[in-house]
């Protein structure tokens, strides 16, 4: 008796039936491919999702109550500029902590990220001009784990003088090693 949906047999005069590739979305399996046949676009794996431990009024107004002092004597104008560049850097290195393994709970934590925005902002106790802020914010777009102000945090976490702990490895494409 031969098999349901095909012929009997094993010559190499009988078909195969088609199997489906279970790793395409529903829409688009075809009779046509196949284990034997992989799908022309493999499917990546979704990246992490960011989500930001701070909206960014919320960081605004921490990191202006921190600046007070420091903005005293300047326009609206230049405290909001330097306000801007300052949340756009914070939520990058976050980010790129983030994803890097550190703890939401120790990142979250107020005390850690006044400890940090000390090592970002603040060079010898004295805040960044409007200046340097826009270039740590430009040396941004050429990725936050190349910026100096992502290896000056983890220089700072590699010599203990902040303690914030990794609850994850870092994947091994992210150390370097892959290539």
């Amino acid at each position: 008796m031969a098999p349901p949906g095909g012929e009997g047999g094993s010559g190499a005069g009988s078909s195969q039936r088609p199997v489906l590739d279970l790793n395409l979305p529903p829409g688009r399996r075809h009779d046509e491919t196949s284990v034997n046949h992989p799908s022309p676009n493999p499917s990546h794996p979704e990246p992490d999702v960011y989500h930001p431990l701070l909206d960014d009024n919320t960081r605004r107004v921490e990191l202006e109550n921190r600046a007070v002092f420091h903005l005293v004597g300047l326009d609206q104008y230049n405290k909001e500029d330097i306000l801007d560049c300052q949340v756009t850097i914070e939520r990058a290195i976050e980010k790129a902590m983030l994803s890097d393994g550190f703890s939401r709970d120790e990142l979250g934590d107020p005390r850690k990220r006044d400890e940090i925005r000390g090592f970002l902002f603040y060079a010898k106790g004295e805040l960044f001009s409007y200046r340097k802020a826009l270039e740590m914010q430009d040396e941004l777009e050429y990725g936050t784990h190349r910026s100096k102000a992502y290896r000056n945090i983890m220089d700072a976490i590699s010599s203990s003088k902040i303690f914030i702990r990794r609850v994850k490895g870092i994947k091994r494409w992210d150390k370097g090693d892959m290539f």
